[in-house]
């Protein structure tokens, strides 16, 4: 193979390395821009991110406790074992 070629070849992947690249810095804005979105629902919702796992763990326990409540409202012949 001679230079010209390497050299070719050479400029081939950077052209392809440039593309990678355009893509990724694409794709991360869009990604930035999901989480603007995200953060300004949660905000919305009086919650801030680091509040997120406390609040979706307490929402959690809720709804089991409610389960728990239907279930024992229901004759025991028809109640779930969990």
């Amino acid at each position: 193979m001679n230079y010209e070629e390497k050299l070719n070849q050479l400029n081939q992947s950077l052209e392809k390395a440039k593309l990678v690249r355009e893509q990724a810095n694409w794709r991360l804005t869009q990604i930035e821009k999901e989480e603007e979105q995200l953060i300004e629902e949660l905000k919305e919702l009086g919650l801030s991110p680091k509040e997120l796992d406390g609040e979706i763990e307490r929402l959690t326990k809720e709804i089991d406790h409610l389960f728990e409540e239907a279930n024992e409202l229901l004759p025991k012949e028809y109640r779930t074992n969990d």
